[in-house]
């Protein structure tokens, strides 16, 4: 494996884009400009370009997105160490082939031999009408509907340790273990905190609920690895919320990305931290979110997963408390670095999925 691409934005030439591109597009691109700028992500930096063909067709991209890493070192690392840019190039030509979900298409990639730098240049899903969400915003049921349909048919297709051996890669160290470690080491300290800061809308059975965890056994309940749990695991997003969707206006067609954390889990991790993170307080229910529920639940059934409702919510229950746990114990700093103004939008990012979360679970009486 060589480690000659570009791996800054300044770096990207014609010359490497005809080289990696010009079979693919059958023909040369004689000129590209940078196109609307994309807010640079927490793991990553993202362009888009509109190139200037040699020979236009209709047919060929009017832009496309080029990926590359982060600038932050400490992230770039941690993101080597959980080989994560490579995964997310190896899910994506996956996901490709699966046409009921809808996902960028990949023209080429390059990845460095350590896994810290790498390019992917993709399909710009603005061109099908799919605009990025403000991770910010709050969805009605109706979004959330769509979601977790998309989510029962990923799902769907590697549900169960038998559909897992062309993904069985995945399970070399991945987010999900690390998001195991992260949590069992800080939870136990922050609870008090979270229960301080957090005491004007945290009611009395939720308060005991999480005073009474006792993190290492919950995790254990969920354990993918598991004889109890193993046939019900299945490729996980892991870092399901809003900023990671994208969406047409009117809201019937769906595309996830950034798919870097992806691990082997249950699958109702997925649905509950979007939901949880992502509802709108105010028009929200209870009914609601018994409805998604169903709904998932009803999709797997129909797709012939075998899966019992009284594990279900047995599942719901605990990937609910661990979703719970593993935002207490999140921060900026560990997320972030040292990079002030970024750490504050994420701080304030973090401080609302707590209340969203929160009232998630209270609506379910928890």
């Amino acid at each position: 494996m060589e480690d000659n691409f570009p791996k800054e934005f300044s770096e990207l030439t014609l010359d490497y884009l005809n080289k990696v591109l010009e079979v693919k597009l059958n023909t040369k691109i004689i000129s590209f400009k940078e196109g609307e700028k994309i807010e640079p992500g927490f793991t990553g930096k993202v362009f888009r370009i509109i190139p200037e063909y040699k020979e236009p067709k209709e047919n060929l991209p009017k832009s496309l997105i080029i990926k590359f890493q982060t600038d932050n070192i400490g992230i770039r690392a941690f993101m080597a160490k959980l080989q994560a840019y490579k995964k997310e190039i190896k899910i994506y030509e996956i996901l490709n082939t699966i046409k009921e979900l809808y996902s960028a298409k990949i023209y080429h990639s390059d990845i460095s031999q350590d896994g810290s730098h790498y390019i992917i240049i993709m399909e710009d899903l603005k061109e099908k009408g799919l605009f990025q969400i403000d991770r910010k915003e709050p969805f009605d049921i109706k979004t959330f509907k769509l979601i977790v349909q998309y989510f029962a048919e990923l799902h769907s297709n590697f549900f169960g340790k038998e559909k897992q051996e062309k993904i069985k890669w995945i399970k070399d160290y991945n987010f999900g273990e690390y998001m195991k470690e992260f949590t069992i080491q800080n939870f136990d300290n922050k609870k008090s905190y979270f229960i301080q800061n957090n005491k004007n809308i945290l009611n009395d059975s939720l308060i005991n609920t999480i005073k009474n965890i006792k993190i290492s056994e919950l995790f254990e309940k969920i354990n993918p690895d598991s004889e109890y749990n193993m046939n019900r695991t299945t490729l996980l997003h892991g870092d399901t919320q809003a900023g990671n969707l994208m969406l047409n206006k009117e809201r019937n067609k769906m595309a996830m990305i950034d798919w870097q954390y992806i691990n082997i889990g249950l699958g109702l991790k997925d649905i509950i931290l979007f939901i949880g993170i992502s509802l709108d307080e105010n028009n929200i229910t209870e009914n609601d979110i018994e409805e998604l529920k169903n709904l998932y639940f009803n999709i797997l059934k129909e797709k012939g997963i075998s899966y019992e409702r009284n594990i279900f919510e047995e599942d719901w229950k605990n990937l609910s408390l661990i979703s719970l746990c593993n935002i207490i114990s999140a921060s900026a700093e560990e997320n972030i670095g040292n990079d002030e103004e970024r750490k504050k939008k994420y701080g304030e990012y973090l401080l609302m999925s707590e209340k969203r979360f929160i009232t998630f679970l209270q609506k379910q009486n928890f």
